[in-house]
């Protein structure tokens, strides 16, 4: 008898690791094995076929293969005439054992069994397991006498108690419970990990996890087999009630790879109360590769190990395991690796779970809490900013809420905690008033790494220091510390920083600061107040943080909440993965509706007039006509009478917030109707479709809601009773939600050390389930974007856009340019990601499946038109939370490039072409040459996330509008492509704008006009002076707005226009803000910096508009002293702003405004300097 031959192929490295230590262990006499691993990262497949096809026992095991592969692989089994073992679930068909051949429908169900209990074994793959699978083919089946049968190994199923370290199983809870002395230590924890070694081995992290978690804690060690919420009762058996889960499982709690009901095991995380913590194992990545990468994990191992359990409010999803290479001389395979713990993440973890721990099972008047607020800008007038938020009030409401509560501290009004901090000089630096002996101050320690030295100096630097002491600007109010989160870029006038700059190193002041939270006040939870800080965007990795990564490092181990708008899932995504923060979301302020007012409302009455008049009077008619049109060329407003007349309808119905939120507190009955009635302007799953309420006016869809609401009561009026009770049952929960907000609830439970429930983030009225706040959110499925409707919307944007450009020009644009942001993304669900297919003349095939097989290209005469070439410049928020996109947008592009169409028709073909012939003469050639060709995609270097150009306008630090553009492509010129993630090539990006015709940008949300937000001046401004600057030509710029139920693009100018009007020359939208004592006119400074953008960078902002925020905020008395009296520092902001805008000439002011500006700022300087002397 020859050698018998036993082929072994598997994707499960343990599989393949544990069957070479059986053949090298065993060395049977005339038996040969030879085994391959087929997972990541696998060799060839060809050199494999002939042991496969020739091979007396075949034990194949291809679950995840790729198609290709895994098609080779069984074209090859097929012809084997040996024995063939499906150890994996793919292919059972092959199966062929004693009596038993799938492929010939012969059975046996004694080999039947035997072929499940090899299945069983394999996906454990101990020892033990090896021993029981190869004795029963070598012996059983082949006959080899020298090999003993062994007994089957039962294998557990679903989840039970199994101890890590001595890999025995405990079935009596109540005897492993004695056996480790439960109930002496800090806490109770469950650690669930996997029961099994398939597809790879976890447990040398397992035990190495489950030792450092049992030097403080009682520990539940809970194999799972298998995922199914089948195992509920038996979890709740096994862990009784937990104070924290540490998961270390891929996929959502009890669900796995195929989804399983997640509904049912949130409810069992609810019920549990505890946080959930999921570290994970990068199971192809080596500790080598991962600390070198900027990423921190690729695509698929964003999804798994990030997103998916992230659905579950888990937290701290940072690798605790990497993949490490096994020396091929000692007889493994290519391509074999083992699992090694990366032991001071495993540290980290221990010490998040000690801290929750503590907050736990302290009492509350032990417990010591920071709350961190910020100071951005540095100044007087910038204390306590966040998006939609009162700082100050929430800060207030915080401390009453605490001091109830049990905690150590005494409340203080928002005027109080306003005035402590401004009298005292506890800023982050200002221009009027200096710290007094109260602000805290720490010695240095001499810890900080030397790159800090060699950025900022020796320690401590020359940055917040006095005599040599930090100062760490906060107050201690009892056990809680209100403090100033130190300034990124503290000097003036340096545009090297960005608020969201990954590269720029904290200086050591910053540092300090947090270590004096930890070590000198001893916070036993670190709360960051509104968004957004800066802590989050410090150097370090995009997710699957490091020790080295200076977010992790300064948080350290302390337990961190982040209490964050519920309107920005994108930026959330960054402080919850790269600070490890569990949110507690915040809801927008109320919405009302702009109304006019002035010469607005006098338009609208003179039209009214007109209409009437026109029947009667033709020459009234023709004076009124000859008035309304010269007003409206005086007030920038079209001209035509109904272009006219629809304008100032936008204008009064548009939504525009009233003031700003007081964490914790809901809308009143009447607002909360409001926005539960506009949200039904929008579609939901399960209402009818929103049209069948275009009969009603806004104001009666609210009154109908209210009443409702209050007793039942369906409108009489109402054409269909039944069918608007729908949607008025659906508004009550709405309402509802808007008017109890569990805001104080959510910070309560994760100050106690509890279970923050899951929550999608976005538009609270586009998606009412955001509602209530105070939830941990998550955002949209990036492998189910774009939805079918987010698609429509896009394409019929991009289509819109294209008539609009060639009614204008008389032409096809040739090539656009595109802003493409991870908040507008998870939002709309996917809205621009249809523009860009509708601009390249695709159309959407499915929802499913690989990103570039959902879409197919028109036929060229069904589009009647050319496809259009585009150029997109994302934001890092993009980049890292949507991973699968950025490939599959690299991928579009090059596979739109390669139909066969002459470039005429092909715009994209004909970029392509002009790239390559740039790419010839810079020296690139061959298939590098090719893959930078298509690139259309260009976004901030790994690991950064936005451009310089907003620290430059709020500095006012640059002197030539080029110089913007140019620190735009600067920021943004790094390449993304299918084979390239963030490479700097040179020029590319600049000859890519050179050929562009029309830049736009989305508004996706009612929330945010663009002169609402520094990011648009930052992006839709920044790219349309880099394509000026590299075309040497003004781009079209249009807005492409989304905020409504039907979608819109309008010129930037019309946006800038509509958002002027309707907020920040707006009484009814003033009065609100201005309600909120310092904050108010903090926010309207911030629209005054936005409007100078706008003009320095879109250049959308008419002189005009300039004489009118004079007139309104200086020349109007009533305006000017309630703003002046709210915040006169930030005042004295808007006033130097008005002064810039006419230094650089956007406004052209007369001599009588200039005067007025100049007597005013006279009289503002004099008032500062009293209080500063004071």
């Amino acid at each position: 008898m020859g050698e018998l031959l036993i082929t072994v192929v598997s994707v499960s490295m343990p599989a393949v690791l544990s069957t070479c230590e059986y053949a090298s262990l065993h060395k049977i006499r005339g038996v040969r094995f030879s085994v391959s691993y087929v997972g990541q990262g696998h060799g060839s497949i060809e050199g494999i076929l002939g042991d496969i096809e020739s091979a007396d026992a075949l034990v194949i095991d291809l679950m995840g293969l790729s198609s290709a592969d895994c098609r080779m692989i069984v074209s090859a089994a097929k012809k084997c005439k040996g024995i063939r073992v499906t150890a994996g679930g793919m292919a059972p068909n092959l199966a062929r054992i004693g009596g038993y051949d799938a492929s010939r429908f012969r059975m046996s169900a004694a080999d039947e069994e035997n072929l499940h209990r090899i299945s069983q074994c394999w996906k454990r793959a101990e020892t033990r397991d090896m021993e029981y699978i190869y004795s029963l083919i070598l012996g059983h089946y082949l006959g080899i006498r020298s090999v003993e049968e062994k007994e089957y190994p039962e294998v557990r199923e679903g989840v039970y108690l199994k101890d890590p370290d001595t890999g025995e199983e405990c079935p009596d809870v109540g005897s492993y419970l004695s056996a480790h002395s439960f109930g002496k230590k800090e806490g109770t924890v469950m650690m669930a990990y996997s029961g099994s070694s398939y597809p790879y081995d976890s447990r040398k992290v397992a035990e190495r996890m489950f030792a450092a978690l049992g030097g403080f804690a009682d520990v539940i060690p809970v194999a799972m087999n298998s995922y199914s919420v089948d195992s509920a009762d038996e979890l709740r058996r096994i862990a009784g009630k937990p104070d924290v889960i540490v998961n270390l499982l891929p996929f959502r709690f009890l669900a796995g790879p195929m989804g399983g009901d997640s509904g049912s095991a949130v409810d069992l995380l609810r019920e549990f109360g505890a946080p959930i913590l999921s570290p994970f194992i990068m199971t192809g990545t080596s500790r080598g590769d991962w600390m070198r990468s900027k990423t921190g994990v690729d695509a698929m191992e964003f999804m798994l190990d990030i997103f998916l359990p992230e659905l579950d409010g888990a937290v701290c999803t940072i690798p605790v395991g990497t993949s490490e290479p096994m020396p091929s001389s000692e007889g493994f395979p290519p391509g074999a690796s083992e699992i090694d713990p990366l032991d001071d993440r495993i540290s980290r973890i221990a010490g998040k779970v000690r801290g929750l721990l503590r907050l736990r099972h302290k009492s509350e008047t032990e417990k010591k809490v920071a709350i961190i607020a910020y100071n951005y800008p540095p100044g007087e007038g910038e204390l306590f900013g966040g998006s939609f938020i009162d700082g100050a009030g929430s800060l207030s409401s915080i401390l009453s809420m605490l001091a109830t509560a049990g905690y150590d501290t005494v409340p203080m009004s928002a005027g109080e905690i306003i005035s402590r901090f401004l009298s005292d000089g506890i800023l982050n630096g200002g221009d009027w008033l200096a710290p007094t002996g109260a602000v805290i101050r720490s010695l240095p320690r001499g810890n900080h790494p030397c790159e800090i030295s060699a950025r900022w100096g020796p320690e401590p630097g020359k940055i917040m220091v006095s005599d040599g002491k930090y100062l760490i600007p906060g107050i201690v109010d009892g056990n809680v510390f209100i403090g100033i989160q130190p300034a990124r870029v503290p000097e003036k006038g340096d545009i090297s920083g960005s608020y969201h700059d990954d590269s720029l190193l904290p200086h050591h002041q910053y540092l300090a600061f947090y270590e004096w939270l930890q070590r000198d006040f001893g916070a036993d939870a670190i709360v960051h107040l509104g968004t957004h800080g800066t802590l989050e965007f410090l150097p370090g990795k995009e997710q699957a943080m490091s020790g080295q990564c200076y977010p992790d490092m300064l948080m350290g181990d302390l337990p961190h909440f982040y209490i964050y708008y519920s309107g920005n899932p994108s930026e959330a995504m960054i402080a919850k993965r790269r600070s490890h923060a569990a949110i507690v979301s915040y809801m927008p302020p109320p919405f009302v509706r702009s109304g006019t007012y002035g010469a607005l409302a006098e338009l609208e009455s003179e039209i009214a007039e007109l209409r009437e008049s026109s029947k009667a009077d033709s020459g009234r008619a023709e004076m009124l006509k000859d008035s309304i049109v010269r007003k409206a060329a005086e007030m920038r407003l079209p001209t035509d009478i109904e272009e006219l007349e629809d304008e100032l309808v936008n204008i009064r119905n548009s939504l525009i917030p009233n003031g700003l939120h007081v964490f914790g507190k809901g809308m009143s009955a009447e607002d909360a109707a409001c926005c539960a009635a506009e949200s039904l302007r929008f579609p939901h799953d399960g209402l009818p479709s929103p049209e069948s309420l275009n009969g009603i006016s806004d104001g009666e869809l609210a009154e109908a809601v209210s009443e409702y609401a209050a007793d039942g009561r369906v409108p009489s009026s109402a054409a269909d009773v039944e069918g608007i009770a729908v949607f008025l049952e659906y508004a009550k929960k709405v309402m509802s939600a808007a008017e109890h907000p569990e805001e104080e609830e959510g910070l309560l439970t994760a100050l106690n050390g509890g279970y923050i429930e899951a929550a999608q983030g976005g538009d609270s009225l586009k998606d009412p389930e955001v509602l209530p706040s105070g939830r941990n959110i998550v955002q949209f499925n990036p492998f189910h974007i774009p939805t079918q409707a987010a698609f429509k919307r896009g394409a019929d944007a991009a289509r819109d856009l294209i008539d609009q450009y060639r009614r204008d020009s008389g032409r096809w644009p040739r090539r656009v340019a595109l802003v493409l942001w991870g908040l507008e993304t998870s939002r709309t669900q996917g809205m621009t990601i249809g523009q860009i297919c509708g601009y390249l003349g695709l159309r959407m095939v499915s929802q499913s499946g690989d990103f570039v097989s959902r879409f197919e290209p028109i036929p060229i005469e069904e589009l009647g038109r050319p496809r259009i070439d585009v150029t997109v410049s994302m934001c890092g928020f993009f980049r890292d939370m949507f991973p699968n996109l950025v490939t599959g947008l690299a991928k579009i592009f090059e596979t739109v490039g390669k139909l066969d169409e002459p470039e005429e028709q092909n715009y994209i073909k004909a970029g392509d072409r002009r790239n390559l012939e740039y790419l010839s003469v810079a020296g690139y050639s061959g298939k590098e040459a090719e893959d930078l060709a298509f690139c259309r995609l260009f976004g901030p270097e790994r690991g950064e996330y936005g451009t310089s150009v907003t620290a430059a306008v709020k500095s006012s630090s640059w002197k030539e509008e080029s110089e913007l553009g140019g620190m735009f492509i600067d920021s943004l010129r790094f390449a993304y492509t299918a084979e390239r993630r963030g490479e700097d090539i040179a020029g590319l990006l600049e000859h890519n704008y050179s050929a562009v015709d029309v830049v736009s940008q989305v508004r996706d949300s009612k929330d945010r006009e663009i002169i609402d937000l520094d990011h648009y001046y930052e992006f839709l401004g920044g790219l349309s002076k880099a394509v000026e600057v590299s075309s040497g030509a003004k781009p079209e710029v249009y807005v492409v707005d989304d905020s409504g139920p039907r979608t819109k693009t309008e010129p930037a100018a019309r946006s800038f226009e509509r958002g002027l009007r309707t907020r920040l020359l707006n009484p009814k939208w003033i009065d609100g803000l201005l309600k909120t004592e310092y904050h108010g006119a903090q926010k309207i400074n911030e629209r005054f910096e936005n409007t100078l953008g706008l003009a320095a960078t879109v250049g959308c902002v008419n002189t005009g508009a300039f004489s009118d925020l004079l007139s309104r905020y200086v020349l109007d008395k009533n305006t000017r002293d309630c703003v002046k009296a709210n915040n006169p520092w930030a005042y004295m902001s808007m006033i130097k702003r008005l002064s810039e805008a006419y230094e650089r000439g956007y406004w052209k002011a007369t001599d009588e405004e200039l005067n007025a500006l100049k007597k005013e700022f006279e009289d503002v300087e004099g008032e500062l300097e009293d209080v500063s002397d004071r």
